[in-house]
């Protein structure tokens, strides 16, 4: 290149100095957008990533609470709610307990202290009904007891038992140890007024012969409050069971269609 092309390359880039010195400026403001461009950009892509992050944690809490408070919690309210629905309380004598489950609210894990947090309306009426559960347990208590002291109840039992065996083939008699605490034992399925005995139960037969004298007893005027406790607390725990079972379904498939979640043991319909 000779010195005019030399010449020409310096005049070149003496104007491209003049030129950057002239628009300082804007090639500034030019860079300032691409830089803010760019750290926009890497925010977004940053918060993105943070959200979704949030998102999985957020889906995998919500499934475990679904499927290990929520879902027991409701199969329990159902059970309770049958079993009520059908009058049988499943009272034993001994142990002085009936068949209804408390819904374990003195559950102390962090899941359970989140199920509180998140749906307080729902905690405050299992805790109303673990209440009303405990009064129905002293209420039928009561009732067994009542019957049990009717001066005619434990010596028509026994009467019974006599009459029974009388005309009972030898297999079918009830002897020894079957007869130990026998109107104690019975005192559960009269209050269920139950209908049928299991067919290998050995109180069948006699309880298909005496069950409508037995369950007569709870129309008795001298148990007739505690029959009517029995039944009011009945009542009051299957509207509020009613109403449980339906709120957890309802909050659990909001869930399932938010997060998307897997339900073990749950058909969503």
């Amino acid at each position: 290149m000779g010195y005019v092309g030399n010449l020409a390359i310096m005049v070149s880039i003496s104007r491209a100095i003049d030129w950057l010195n002239d628009n300082s400026g804007t090639i500034q403001a030019i860079a300032t957008i691409i830089l803010v461009i760019v750290t926009y950009k890497y925010v977004r892509l940053t918060r993105e990533l943070v959200n979704e992050t949030r998102r999985e944690i957020q889906s995998k809490r919500m499934e475990e609470l679904v499927n290990k408070i929520m879902i027991p919690l409701k199969e329990h309210a159902k059970a309770n709610y049958e079993d009520l629905a059908n009058r049988e309380y499943g009272y034993k004598f001994r142990t002085k307990r009936i068949r209804t489950f408390k819904l374990n609210l003195n559950d102390t894990t962090i899941l359970m202290k989140d199920f509180k947090q998140d749906y307080p309306s729902i905690y405050e009426k299992i805790k109303t009904h673990d209440e009303l559960r405990e009064k129905l347990k002293t209420a039928v208590r009561n009732l067994a007891e009542r019957i049990l002291e009717l001066p005619d109840f434990k010596k028509r039992c026994h009467q019974m038992v006599k009459e029974y065996n009388d005309n009972a083939s030898a297999e079918d008699k009830l002897t020894g140890s079957q007869l130990e605490d026998f109107p104690e034992i019975l005192i559960g399925d009269i209050i269920d007024r139950t209908e049928n005995f299991r067919e290998q139960d050995i109180f069948r037969r006699f309880w298909q012969r005496y069950r409508n004298e037995l369950i007569g007893f709870l129309d008795r005027e001298e148990v007739k409050e505690e029959v009517k406790k029995v039944q009011e607390l009945t009542d009051e725990l299957l509207k509020i069971l009613a109403t449980i079972v339906s709120e957890l379904d309802n909050e659990i498939l909001k869930i399932w269609r938010k997060y998307k979640i897997e339900l073990r043991d749950y058909v969503v319909i």
